[in-house]
Order: C-alpha cells, then sequence, then structure tokens
C-alpha cells in the first residue's frame, strides 16, 4: 500500500506491481489473478519494468535513490544499483539490455546495461522528468519533463537529446506506438512540484512525432491525464484520467 507502478509480461502472464507504501513489489499470476509472490525492495519503490526477453525486472526506489534488479524466473532479488537523487519511470531497450532510469532531483536519464547492472551513461534532460518511454527499433527514447512543459527526444546509442519539443502544461506519461514512431504525451494541466503560481490548465494529450521532433496534434482529454499506454496493434492509446475518473481511447494518428 498504496500501489504506484506496474509492468506486466505477457508471455509469461506476470504482472509487477510497486507498493510504495508498504516498500515491496507483488508478483501477480495473470491467469489466476492471484498474488504468487511478494519481494522487498528498498524505500518507495515507484516505476517498473520488464525485459521480457530476460525476463528480468528493474524497480526505482525513490526513497533510496537505487534501482532494485529482480530475476522473475526464480522470483528473487538479485542486485542494487545506486542511481541519481528520486529515480521514478524505468522504461527498457529489449533489443539492447538498456535501461532508461529518470531521476527528478537531478533532472537527468540514467542508462542501465542489464546484463552488468551498470551504469553506462547519464543524459541531463527538461525539469522533473516524471515519464519515458523506449522505441526499441529506432533505439530512440521520450522524456516527459513535467516542470518544463516538455519532452526531451534521446538518441539512445549517441547518448545524447536531439530534441526538446514544447507540449502541454505538466506532462506526466508517454508511450510510443512503434509503426509511427508518434509518441503520445499526457499533458495533466499542473506543475507536480516547485511551481506555486502554476494556475492549472486543461488537461490535453499531444502527439509527438519523434522523427519530426514536433507536435503533429493536441488533442482534449479528461480531467488530470496521467497515465498512458499505446495498443501497436490497434493502433490506439488509452489515456488514465486521474481527476476525472475515467479513460479516454485515442486513435494514433499516421
Amino acid at each position: 500500500s498504496p500501489a504506484e507502478g506496474v509492468a506486466i509480461n505477457s508471455t509469461t502472464g506476470i504482472a509487477l506491481v510497486a507498493n510504495t507504501g508498504s516498500d515491496n513489489v507483488s508478483i501477480i499470476d495473470l491467469a489466476t489473478d492471484l498474488v504468487v509472490n511478494t519481494l522487498d525492495v528498498d524505500n518507495s519503490p515507484l516505476g517498473v519494468a520488464i525485459n521480457t526477453v530476460t525476463n528480468r525486472a528493474l524497480v526505482a526506489n525513490s526513497g533510496s535513490d537505487s534501482v532494485t534488479v529482480i530475476d522473475l524466473k526464480t522470483f528473487k532479488v538479485i542486485g542494487s544499483i545506486p542511481v541519481s537523487t528520486r529515480p521514478d519511470a524505468i522504461a527498457i531497450n529489449v533489443l539492447t539490455n538498456i535501461a532508461a532510469v529518470t531521476t527528478l532531483v537531478t533532472n537527468q536519464v540514467v542508462l542501465i546495461d542489464m546484463g552488468t547492472n551498470t551504469i553506462v551513461g547519464t543524459i541531463p534532460v527538461g525539469k522533473y522528468p516524471r515519464a519515458v518511454a523506449i522505441n526499441p527499433g529506432r533505439n530512440q527514447a521520450v522524456v516527459a519533463n513535467a516542470n518544463a512543459n516538455t519532452v526531451s527526444i534521446i538518441d539512445l546509442t549517441t547518448k545524447a537529446v536531439t530534441a526538446t519539443v514544447p507540449v502541454g502544461e505538466g506532462p506526466t506519461g508517454v508511450a510510443i506506438d512503434p509503426t509511427t514512431n508518434n509518441s503520445v504525451v499526457t499533458n495533466s494541466g499542473y506543475c507536480l512540484t516547485g511551481c506555486p503560481d502554476s494556475p492549472g490548465m486543461p488537461a490535453t494529450v499531444s502527439i509527438v512525432n519523434l522523427d519530426q521532433g514536433a507536435v503533429i496534434q493536441t488533442i482534449p482529454v479528461g480531467s488530470t491525464a496521467f497515465g498512458v499506454d499505446v495498443d501497436p496493434t490497434s493502433q490506439r492509446a488509452v489515456v488514465a484520467n486521474w481527476g476525472s475518473g475515467d479513460t479516454t481511447i485515442i486513435h494514433i494518428p499516421n
């Protein structure tokens, strides 16, 4: 309690849920909807991600400035990696086995080689990077900078930001459609911290084409939009609107 991040391995039918309040993660068998294991991690776990090829997971522990490594074959913690202050979101390129971790206080993306569990790069981004997603085929990442109202597009091969794109206010979630290389960015309408003059704006979704480095469409959604994910098969995104207690389904443009 309370639960925060979630990741799914659709091949094995396992979900991993970060329980921020109890400093552990729950492993759920999606075939039975039962918790099959609970593993202690470090303080205040938030973001989680799974490499579906190696069946290993990473957990960002915001309260202890670390990333926990979990082997989902054995359901055991096999390592802990120190990172910068307040790690939050994680995405993994399953083709390169490299993970990108956002750190809220230092405004960075930390790159971790999951083969060696070592840091292989640190990339400055915008203020309060709240979310990250990766297009594995392009080896490209996009980061939502919540207090800068921008997204950073990163070339993970050169480990450099290639574009900084203005979006709506308070971007907090991001997902990528790998077919179109369009990213779906939720703009919550609020600056999350350290912005006392932020009045709050209507929530929107920005469609950012990562090849063009530009917003190609802005879509109104429900109140305080936070989470988002993409179904590449149907080319649709689902947006979780925290403020209005509903979801919005969006067709991603070509």
